[in-house]
Formats: C-alpha cells, sequence, structure tokens
C-alpha cells in the first residue's frame, strides 16, 4: 500500500501457475491475474479499454499470461530490475497479429526518462487477502478488512502482534489484565473475541498471543464477527498471520539490530531449495532487552525480554497440481518478571467511609499492615506519577512461555475449478508467570499461575470457482485440553509473628481478618466439529451476492482438584507441578455442550472498476464456560456456569480507489446487537475470586475511514480512524454493570496517520523518512465498575530513516519508538478488597539502529 511498486520477483519461465480467468472486462481480468499470481500490476486506470473482454485458462509463465491477455491491444508491459509490472500503452500503433512487447529494464532497452514516466503514474498497488478463506483483492471484499504486508509491517516499526494497537480502525490490543504481556488480549469495535490464525490454524487460548513478527509475509485484521469461516470465539473478528514460504532461489537475510535497554536482535532467514520440486526455508532469531520497569533501588528491571524463535518450512510441488507445506515452530519468550506499576493503594480502616467498589469488610490488608507497623507508602504508586518504578521484590522466579508445534497444509487442484485444501495443526504449550500485584515490598497480593496446554485441530476445504458461481465448504474439528494452577499468597506477613501477635493484639476484625493462600488446580477439555459452508453469485458484471452459514458443536469439561504439591504457607515458593491429589472435586466440576448457528450474508454492487459499494449481515458467537471453583466458603465452592455469547452486526461499506487509483478511500458505517454479553466481575460475597456470568444486552455502533494516498511518486500518506459507540442496554445476571455505560478498551474516537519521503539517490540507491503517530480516547478496562480502570487518552509517535542500496541488498534503518515519552498502560485490573489499582505500562521512548542484508 505504501509504494505502487511490487518487490515480488517474477516466476522463472521454468515456473508455470495454473489460471482460471472467465472471459471478462480487460481491467477485472487484469485484477483476477494479479490474486492467482499473487503479483501487484501497476497501471493508470486510463489506459484500459472499457470494451476489451479477455479470459486466461490453463498453465502459463507470468510474462505468458501477460502477453495472452494483452494480445491483440496498443498495451505492452515493462519489468524493472526488481521484478516490478507496469502496463502502459505503446508509443506507436501495434499491427492485430503482432504480440505485446515485454520490456525489461535491465537490459537498457527502454529510455530512463521514459522509464521514470511508467512509475509516475502508477497506483497504489492491488492488496490480496484471505479474509473468506480465498484469495481476493482487498477492494473486492465485503468486509471491513485491513493487511498489513512485510515491507509496511517493516517502515511501520511493527515488532509484536501488541504493535497492531492503535494501528487499524477499531483495534484494541492489550496484555491481559492479570498478567500482563504473557497473554494477549484483542478486541474490536469494543468487542472482545478475536480469534487468531497463523498460517491457518487458530491459537485457542490467550497465552503468547502477543508474539514476535518474525519473517512475515502479511498480517490481516478482519473486523466484525466472523462466525461463518473462522468459527466460535471470532465475535469480534479474526486476526491472520501469515508467514513467508519457500522460494524457489536459494537466498539468505540477515538482520541485525541494537538500540536502547542494551537491544541486541538477530533473524537470520535461509532459503534452500532441496531440488526442483522440494523447497526447505530456515528461520532463527533471538530478540533481547532489558527491563524498563525499574526497582526502587535501582538494583534490576521487571520486564526484559529473552525470546528465541526457531522455524523450519519444507515444501513439496511433485507436479502443477499438488503441493505440501510442513512447518515446525519452537518459540520461547522469557522475562524476568511482569513489568507491573501501582496507581492506587488504599488502606480502608473501620471507621473510614469506604469506597464504593470495596468489595468485603474492613478493615483491609493495607489498613491491617499500617495497624501492626508496616507502613504504606503514598510514593510507592508510581503509576500516578507516571514514572516507569516499582518498590516490589525481586521476582522469585522468571516469568517463561514455550511453545512446540507444527502445521501440514495441502493443496489439491483437483480439475480448473475445484482445488482442495487440508490444514492440520499441533501445538503444545508450558508456561509460568507470576505478578506482584501491590508493588511494594511486602507480600500483600503474590500472584503466581501454570499452565500446560495442548491443542490440536484439523480443517478440510472445498473451494469452486466457477464463472458465475464461486464457493468454498469445509469440515473442521479440534480438541483441547489444559493443566492450569492458581497460586496466590495474600497478605502473607500477617499469618507470621512478629505480625500474628501485633494482629491479634488489636482484636476485633484486625484478629479475625484471615490472610489468604489461595492453590487451585484446574483441568479444561473442549472438543467440537463444525461444518461451513459460503457462496458468492455474480448475478451481473456489477451485481453480486454471497450467503454463507456455519454450524458448530461444543462439548467443554471444566474439573477442579487437590493439587499433589500444597503450598507452603510462608510466601514464596511456586510450584510448576500440574498433577491431582486424588479425584476431582464433584461439586466443583462441570460439562456443557453448546450448539450454534452462525450465517452471512452479502450483496455488493460495483460500480466501476474502482469503486464498489456493499452490505453485509454477520454473525458470531463465544462459547460458555464455567467459573469460579475451589472457593472454600461458598457454595460449591462458587464453581458456576455461564452461556454463549452473541452479536449480530450489519455493515455498509464503501470501497474507492479515487484519482487514477492514487487515492483509496475505504469506509464503513457497522450497527450491531450484543446479547449474553459475558462480563468477569468480583462480588462482595467472594473477595478475591472474579465470577464470570451472562450481562444482558449491549449495543454497539460507529463508522470506521482507511486509506492511502499516493501524493507523489516520493510522498505516500496512510490515514485510518474510528468512531465508536458502545452501551449496555440491559444488565441481565450481572450486579457490577452500571446501565448505559461503555464497553472495556472502547475509545469514542481513534485515528492514526502514517507519512513516508522517499528520495532517489546516485546510482540507483535510495533513502526513506517515515513518521507514524496514533491516538486513542480514553478507556475503561473492564466491564465490573468495582474492577475496572482508567486509562487516560494517549497518542504514540514512532519514526524511521532508512536507506536501501540499488539492488535492494542492503538497508541500514534508524528508528524510534513511543517518541513522546507517552505514559499509558496496556492493560489494568482493580482489585477491590485489597484497593490496588495495578497494570502495565507500555515501555518509555526507545531507539534502535537495525542493518539487513540480503541476497535475493
Amino acid at each position: 500500500m505504501l509504494l505502487a511498486v511490487s518487490t515480488v520477483a517474477l516466476a522463472s519461465s521454468a515456473g508455470k501457475l495454473r489460471f482460471d480467468i472467465p472471459s471478462q472486462g480487460l481491467d477485472d481480468a487484469l485484477r483476477e491475474f494479479s490474486r492467482q499470481a499473487k503479483h501487484h500490476l501497476l497501471y493508470p486506470s486510463d489506459v484500459i479499454g472499457a470494451d476489451l473482454r479477455r479470459g486466461l485458462r490453463g498453465y502459463y509463465t507470468v510474462e505468458e499470461g501477460l502477453a495472452q491477455l494483452l494480445d491483440q491491444t496498443d498495451l505492452e508491459f515493462v519489468i524493472d530490475g526488481h521484478g516490478s509490472v507496469a502496463i502502459r500503452r505503446r508509443s506507436r500503433a501495434v499491427k492485430a497479429e503482432q504480440p505485446p512487447t515485454v520490456v525489461s529494464a535491465t537490459e537498457n532497452v527502454v529510455d530512463p526518462d521514459d522509464a521514470q514516466d511508467i512509475w509516475r503514474s502508477v497506483s497504489i498497488a492491488e492488496v490480496i487477502v484471505t479474509a473468506r478463506r480465498r484469495e481476493e483483492s482487498l477492494q473486492q471484499v465485503p468486509l471491513a478488512v485491513t493487511s498489513i504486508d512485510a515491507d509496511e509491517i517493516e517502515a511501520r516499526g511493527i515488532q509484536s502482534t501488541e504493535d497492531l494497537n492503535v494501528r487499524a480502525p477499531g483495534v484494541a490490543v492489550n496484555g491481559g489484565n492479570f498478567f500482563g504481556r504473557t497473554s494477549g488480549a484483542f478486541r474490536v469495535r469494543g468487542v472482545p473475541g478475536v480469534a487468531v490464525y497463523v498460517d491457518g490454524v487458530v491459537r485457542s487460548g490467550a497465552s503468547g498471543l502477543l508474539m514476535n513478527v518474525v519473517e512475515v509475509e502479511r498480517l490481516e485484521v478482519l473486523r466484525g464477527p466472523q462466525g461463518t469461516t473462522f468459527g466460535k470465539n471470532a465475535i469480534g473478528g479474526a486476526i491472520q498471520y501469515v508467514t513467508r514460504k519457500p522460494r524457489e532461489e536459494q537466498g539468505l537475510r540477515i538482520k541485525a539490530t541494537t538500540g536502547s535497554a542494551n537491544r541486541n536482535d538477530l533473524l537470520v532467514d535461509l532459503d534452500l531449495p532441496l531440488s526442483d520440486n522440494l523447497l526447505s526455508k530456515f528461520t532463527a532469531a533471538t530478540l533481547n532487552r532489558e527491563g524498563y520497569v525499574d526497582s526502587v533501588d535501582g538494583s534490576f528491571s521487571f520486564g526484559d525480554q529473552h525470546d528465541r524463535v526457531l522455524r523450519a518450512d519444507l515444501l513439496w510441488k511433485p507436479n502443477d497440481h499438488f503441493d505440501a507445506l510442513l512447518i515446525g515452530e519452537y518459540a520461547v519468550q522469557k522475562s524476568n518478571g511482569t513489568p507491573g506499576v501501582t496507581w492506587q493503594l488504599n488502606p480502608v480502616c473501620p471507621t473510614d467511609q469506604a469506597p464504593r467498589n470495596f468489595v468485603g469488610m474492613a478493615p483491609n490488608s493495607a489498613c491491617i499492615y499500617e495497624a501492626v507497623g508496616l507502613p504504606i507508602d503514598p510514593a510507592w504508586t508510581y503509576g500516578a506519577s507516571e514514572q516507569w518504578k516499582t518498590a516490589a521484590n525481586r521476582p522469585i522466579r522468571q516469568n517463561s512461555y514455550v511453545s512446540t508445534g507444527g502445521t501440514l497444509e495441502l493443496n489439491w487442484d483437483v480439475n480448473e475449478r475445484v482445488h482442495a485444501k487440508s490444514i492440520s495443526g499441533y501445538r503444545q504449550i508450558d508456561s509460568y508467570v507470576g505478578h506482584d500485584f501491590d508493588g511494594t515490598p511486602y507480600h500483600l497480593y503474590q500472584a503466581f499461575s501454570a499452565q500446560d496446554r495442548r491443542e490440536m485441530s484439523e480443517e478440510l476445504q472445498l473451494l469452486y470457482s466457477g464463472e458465475h458461481l464461486t464457493g468454498t465448504s469445509g469440515i473442521y474439528y479440534y480438541a483441547d485440553r489444559s493443566w492450569s494452577s492458581r497460586q496466590n499468597w495474600v497478605a502473607n506477613e500477617l499469618r507470621f509473628d512478629p505480625w500474628l501477635s501485633a494482629r491479634q493484639a488489636l482484636g476485633g476484625q484486625y484478629a479475625a481478618y484471615d490472610p489468604l493462600i489461595i492453590d487451585s488446580l484446574n483441568e479444561a477439555r473442549s472438543d467440537g466439529w463444525a461444518v461451513f459452508s459460503e457462496w458468492i453469485a455474480r448475478l451481473t458484471g456489477k451485481l453480486s451476492v454471497s450467503l454463507g452459514a456455519r454450524y458448530t458443536h461444543d462439548d467443554i469439561v471444566q474439573n477442579y482438584y487437590r493439587p499433589s504439591q500444597p503450598l507452603a504457607e510462608l510466601c514464596c515458593a511456586p510450584t510448576r507441578a500440574l498433577s491431582p491429589n486424588g479425584p476431582k472435586l464433584e461439586n466443583n466440576s462441570g460439562r456443557a455442550t453448546f450448539d450454534e448457528v452462525s450465517p452471512r450474508l452479502s450483496i455488493q454492487y460495483r460500480w466501476s472498476p474502482d469503486l464498489m459499494t456493499y452490505f453485509t449481515r454477520s454473525s458470531g458467537f463465544s462459547a460458555g464456560g464455567f467459573s469460579g471453583g475451589n472457593v472454600p466458603f461458598l457454595p460449591n465452592g462458587g464453581f458456576t456456569p455461564y452461556g454463549p455469547e452473541t452479536l449480530i452486526t450489519n455493515e455498509i461499506g464503501v470501497r474507492a480507489d479515487l484519482l487514477d487509483r492514487r487515492l483509496r478511500f475505504n469506509a464503513t458505517w457497522f450497527s450491531g446487537e450484543y446479547d449474553d454479553v459475558q462480563i468477569t466481575e468480583e462480588l462482595q460475597e467472594a473477595p478475591g475470586f472474579p465470577v464470570t456470568t451472562n450481562a444482558g444486552e449491549g449495543r454497539i455502533r460507529g463508522v470506521e475511514l482507511e486509506g492511502a494516498w499516493n501524493v507523489t511518486k516520493q510522498f505516500t500518506l496512510q490515514y485510518g480512524a474510528s468512531w465508536l459507540h458502545t452501551e449496555f442496554t440491559e444488565v441481565g445476571r450481572a450486579k457490577n454493570l452500571a446501565l448505559g455505560s461503555e464497553f472495556a478498551y472502547s475509545p469514542k474516537f481513534a485515528y492514526s496517520l502514517g507519512a513516508q519521503y522517499d528520495w532517489a539517490l546516485p546510482a540507483g540507491n535510495a533513502l526513506s523518512a517515515r513518521f507514524d503517530y496514533g491516538w486513542q480516547d480514553g478507556v475503561f478496562t473492564q466491564s465490573d465498575i468495582n474492577t475496572r480502570s482508567r486509562q487516560p487518552a494517549y497518542g504514540v509517535g514512532n519514526a524511521r530513516l532508512s536507506y536501501r542500496d540499488a539492488r535492494n541488498r542492503w538497508e541500514v534503518s534508524l528508528f524510534g519508538s513511543n517518541l513522546f515519552n507517552e505514559f499509558y498502560r496496556i492493560n489494568g485490573f482493580f482489585l477491590p478488597a485489597d484497593q490496588i489499582d495495578t497494570g502495565t505500562p507500555a515501555r518509555p521512548r526507545e531507539w534502535g539502529l537495525s542493518v539487513r542484508y540480503a541476497t535475493n
């Protein structure tokens, strides 16, 4: 989207591709050729004759296919030294029998001034997405989609999926409220439940979703319910992370980065063809940074990063009709602890007026600490003074996340119209995280969690491509199982002398206070299957209708056990053991079954090759489950079920390429009805034990704008904005929900701007400067009025300056992030019993220098 120049090399003359392009207008045929060949074709709209019709079926190289499409026209295509393709009118008339000219800039056939004119006239490049599980032009998909390719990811400084925050309209990417960056919380248009897919396989758990962006081909963000094609828990939208595939040419790419916070990154990617039909690719990355939330004594900093990624791809193409891709990945994320900061720490004593969101009975733990001679220093609330500091103790253990998995994708062209695909995935996750919630030298609230999770899935798809009818149908099966622990020490000093004796001497509620040790072991199993189908009918040359639906069946089981290794009373010796001691707790276990149908209808009309409008009505749902469990002072241990939630939205969109396709203007209006909304709240009768329940109804509506403008050949602008209104219209079974309140992480207004300027230097070298800025209104971190925190409005700026040589082999980049040193939280959670407002701030201003070398 940044520049109207493709950097994808043309297929060699020996590598033929299968094309199935029905007879249609030449402009449409060229768009379809671009999609099937996965190449950007660049040309002004006025060079294509409106009355020209072309089609292409069979196996051709890119050059042969273009020659067939442009045969008996006055058009030729130009190939520059990097494999980019532009189409232009020839300077003189062409005889009918004369084939179109193929001109190569590397052969010095084209006059330099003439070549420059071609590249000045080109438009914004075509963008290919798989938002409906098949490749289509972004501007022809009747859905709200943001696509970011590898070059743009590099230019915009997107280093992890967390950096998508404020980069796409209506999208909020945050850390989990309890353990910050170790888990991801995605919301689109204020709605949680965003399915994350990596190379076609869904990542079911929240752990590790804030993944590093390494050797990626593109990121796609789909806004709105995607239940028809992406299944359950895609109620808010879906994110697709697509890695680069092995290339036919041997090549090496190395990128090294250094910078502030002792940054030290190295990425190595090797394409190694083993034979004509067996290709391989190997990727290794090490990413390292020091922490950024300093201890009060300056001896260490929380939030360091020591990540490793290893990936191997093997692509087998025995013939033109079949290929098999096997991907294996090993990823490690390690940190010395959650970089948490405290915003509030409020003692509540018996004679005090209790705050409105106070849960439990006075005195709370902070009041008792002060009463027995352990004072609470107001200076420890460093978040309130916007300091990256904490008074927390040095971490007990290192946070770690280890993911091992693989994907097998099989593609088979059954015939010219039918394509079959199989996607198999398996992943094993082992994680261990801890967090000092109070941010003090005491053990007011220490939290730890360990998890062992296994995910397996299989999807079979059948894709049909006809002249007037196109369809995708499939079946899907999954099975997930996890063991997880919750380990908490609360007010631990008050269990032991001398503070125990001092507390008892005070009498009353001080003596009766019971410092908790929470030690629970949970087994969760879920498996299910789905069938889905979506078909697109081209009723006329301009009018299309698509209709689809998905039926999903889920079985969910949750069991609580007594852990085999109970926690010691004295904090803090957490355990990684996830084995039970005895059978499941009968009153703390349950099983539920859910069935749901998620339909989608779209009507789109192409007013011209550069203007499309559409209406889409879509639905999605998030599965229900169980909440609570193993709470000794509640009936049935507080174990209660909650049901699924559903969202139905109506969406009207405009997709326009204006000013000879130099200006892309995409606008979307949407409204939705959100039923049985799942919210987590902390109740008066169960302080410290959040419970998930179904609220009543909610409503969303808003407008999104997104696009790009090639102002000149050198200067490009990108923009995005969203206006969002969310509110709860019914409370339902929720107890701490205010009628009319807004959803969590749903800014009323947000926007992003990006500007890039490119200079042509002598000998074909180039210099680029880019600046990005994103801003959003203030948001609440939770819907529950007891546990929500407030993040005020903020804006973040990033910049990058890069030099690239003429052969595009060397690139040197200087970049900076959070240039204005904004202090803002990526998550937040209020503990109403202890009156602690805690959260994880984003990293402060940082700079870096990277050097990239590529042989191809």
